[in-house]
């Protein structure tokens, strides 16, 4: 391997950070996702966590009102 390029641990992050964004995004693909600045990236999945932490917490909500 030369100096540049990403190392196979590196590479299998970036590319579940791209499954992640695509399976959850809604609409995002491969190529946005790839060529996407990092600092977007980054937030978007942070957004995504965001997202489904407070859809849990309403769940759980919920289910504490039904009993």
């Amino acid at each position: 391997m030369g100096f540049f390029g990403l190392t196979p641990k590196h590479k299998e992050y970036t590319h579940q950070e791209v499954f992640t964004l695509i399976h959850y995004g809604k609409g995002f693909t491969f190529n946005d996702v790839y060529t996407m600045p990092l600092h977007l990236r980054k937030y978007y999945l942070e957004q995504i966590v965001k997202v489904a932490k407070e859809k849990e917490k309403a769940m759980k909500k919920a289910r504490s009102n039904r009993t």
